[in-house]
């Protein structure tokens, strides 16, 4: 019976474990995803004598640092960084094409 008990007990501290870091996860997603359309909006509106562009947006759940260089007229070279409150960091890199409004080239890091 105690047997049954702590394999019980293993099991849900296993499961505690998954959820907090699901969660960490989900929070960076969102994080990012709030990043990205502040970043895609600003990079539309930036005139073309800007050749780059760093910046550190603070939103509710983290703050997003971003960098991009203009690559061609229209195409940007971005990489964010996003830090969540929990202090959890999700980067990525990617090319974003102001004219067309399109992500390509996406590589996240580790």
């Amino acid at each position: 019976m105690s047997a049954l008990f702590l394999h019980a007990v293993a099991l849900y501290h296993t499961e505690i474990q998954f959820f907090e870091e699901e969660k960490k996860w989900y929070e960076a997603d969102y994080l990012m995803k709030q990043a990205l359309i502040y970043v895609k909006q600003t990079l539309a509106s930036t005139p073309e004598n800007v050749s780059s562009l760093t910046q550190t947006v603070s939103f509710v759940h983290g703050q997003a640092t971003y960098r991009a260089t203009r690559i061609e007229p229209d195409v940007w070279s971005v990489t964010v960084s996003c830090i969540t409150n929990a202090q959890f960091r999700y980067d990525v890199q990617f090319q974003f094409d102001a004219s067309t409004n399109n992500i390509s080239v996406w590589r996240e890091a580790y």
